[in-house]
Order: C-alpha cells, then sequence, then structure tokens
C-alpha cells in the first residue's frame, strides 16, 4: 500500500474517533417521585450527572430555590460504569408556602441544563365532598340445605347457658383493683405543669404539647382525632371548640410546631412559654364550657 493512501486512511480514522469522542455529551436531569405536595411534607430531588470516559467530571452547584428550604445537602454519590461515570444526589427540600412553583433548572458549566418541575404546594390533601359513597350491599340469603341439623344448635346453646351459669362470678366477691378513670383535665393538667418545669427539646417540647391537647379532646369530648393529620386537625378546630376560645392561638402553636419539626426552627424561651400558656388556656375554657353544658345554673324563683 502506497505511503500517501495509509496517511489518508490514518487521518479519516482519527476523524471519525475524535466525531464518536464528541458525539458523547455529559447529560443531566433533575427528578422528583411526585409533583404534589403538603405543605412542610418532605421533597426529594435527585440530580443526575452522566459523564462520558475521557472527559472531566463536572456537577451541579445548588445554593438557593425559591419557595423552597434546603433540609439537608448530602455528598455526591459517584458510580464508575462502562459509559463513564454516573454522579447523583439526593437533596431534601421543604415548601412551608402553599400554591405553584418551579424548581429551576439546574445548569452545568458546559452549559448543559435540566428541564423545569412544575410543583403543586398544598395546605391539606383535596377532598371532593360530591364523590359518591360507596353503597351498602344488600343482605343475601342463605339457601338452606336439604339435611337441617338444627337440633345441633340447641343441644350447643344448652351447654352454652350451663356453662355460663356454672362459670358466672360470684356478685357477693368484691372486685379488687379498680381505680376510676382519670380526670383528662387533671391529666392534662398536670402533663403541661411537667412539661413547664423540664421544658425539653423544641420539637419535644411542642410535640408533647400537641399531643396532650389532641389527648384531652379525645377523652373528654370523645372526638376522634387521633387518625386525623394535623392540616385536618387544623381545619376541625372551629367545630371542636367553643366560639370564644383562641382558635387563631391554638392554630399559630400547630403551625409553630410543623416548624419546628421539619424546619428546624428554633423558637425563643418566651416564645415556648406563651405557646404552653395557649394551649393550657384552651384546655381551661373547654373544660369550663363543658361543665356549664352539664351542670347548667339553675334560677331559684321565690314563692309569693
Amino acid at each position: 500500500m502506497p505511503d500517501n493512501i495509509l496517511k489518508y486512511l490514518i487521518t479519516i480514522l482519527a476523524l471519525l474517533q475524535c466525531f464518536f469522542t464528541t458525539a458523547q455529551n455529559i447529560t443531566g436531569k433533575a427528578t422528583v417521585p411526585k409533583n404534589t405536595y403538603l405543605i412542610g411534607e418532605p421533597v426529594y430531588m435527585t440530580l443526575t450527572v452522566q459523564v462520558p470516559q475521557n472527559q472531566p467530571l463536572q456537577f451541579f452547584t445548588v445554593d438557593t430555590i425559591p419557595h423552597f428550604e434546603i433540609i439537608d445537602l448530602p455528598k455526591i454519590d459517584t458510580l464508575y460504569n462502562n459509559n463513564g461515570t454516573t454522579l447523583k444526589q439526593v437533596i431534601h427540600l421543604v415548601s412551608f408556602d402553599s400554591g405553584q412553583w418551579v424548581l429551576p433548572p439546574f445548569v452545568l458549566k458546559n452549559g448543559i441544563a435540566t428541564d423545569s418541575i412544575l410543583m403543586n404546594i398544598i395546605y391539606s390533601t383535596p377532598f371532593d365532598p360530591e364523590q359518591p359513597y360507596h353503597p351498602i350491599k344488600d343482605i343475601l340469603e342463605v339457601e338452606k340445605t336439604k339435611n337441617e341439623t338444627w337440633w345441633y344448635y340447641v343441644v350447643a346453646a344448652a351447654v352454652l347457658l350451663l356453662l355460663v351459669y356454672f362459670l358466672k362470678p360470684d356478685k357477693k366477691t368484691p372486685v379488687q383493683n379498680q381505680q376510676p378513670p382519670a380526670n383528662p383535665y387533671i391529666t392534662a393538667m398536670n402533663a403541661i405543669q411537667t412539661l413547664q418545669q423540664s421544658l425539653p427539646a423544641p420539637v419535644l417540647l411542642y410535640d408533647t404539647l400537641v399531643q396532650i391537647f389532641i389527648t384531652y379532646l379525645l377523652n373528654r369530648k370523645g372526638q376522634r382525632l387521633q387518625s386525623d393529620t394535623v392540616d385536618d386537625f387544623t381545619e376541625r378546630l372551629p367545630q371542636l371548640l367553643p366560639d370564644h376560645c383562641d382558635i387563631a392561638g391554638i392554630k399559630q402553636v400547630l403551625l409553630l410546631s410543623r416548624f419546628v419539626k421539619f424546619a428546624k426552627y428554633e423558637p425563643a424561651g418566651t416564645e415556648n412559654m406563651h405557646s404552653i400558656s395557649i394551649i393550657k388556656n384552651a384546655i381551661e375554657t373547654i373544660e369550663h364550657t363543658i361543665n356549664i353544658q352539664e351542670n347548667p345554673p339553675t334560677s331559684n324563683t321565690g314563692a309569693a
């Protein structure tokens, strides 16, 4: 093969190698598990960059995101494979602003950018009052069998009655270790006094304070509240509490407990004592209202 033809072939192979090398571009993307979150609910955003072989590594720089707070910015994980290097980072975000917000594009040094992500931050779980309930099924009749063994049931019932008669406890025997049920109001007041004296860390303080209030309502008014979320419980406050109760103050304490738990907010000591005072006054107001409803004052009219 002549030398000039060999030179041409080497040049063509070098150009092809350069073409395929530059064709492998750096790619980056940002993803979230879903697009709708409750206010204060954790958002885990995944940033991924794929860098081909023999190219310098680079990654996104995340500083601030409008309407979102960065709770945790962990280290970048590196994974080497046949296609090059994969860089991955899972960022923990949270938003306390309800509305529609956009996670902006994140840009690499070479100009590669991710797509923007539309996020819906809602105050509570959407509820459709017009959605029909599941209908109650009709009672199904049991088909009678030809060989009826009704006398088995008669014998079983007779044996059961005999067992109940002979095994029933003697009424004259005193029942031991029976204690009257605890008073919900006294229990709540004692718990609040203990909380005022110990003053634990803010997260434990507000969790305990909210739990004292919910437990009191559960035991005193028979309300099923333990399965409610904080948002559901907040919306139901006007129906659960008297009109003259400080509902706005209680809502502020519930919202502050969310900030302390999810946003690592550090309230001042006076703010903590004020929150305890709001819950204490609310319990006293509810107890006073219930006592008046259960024991209404009677008017004494004198005889003429």
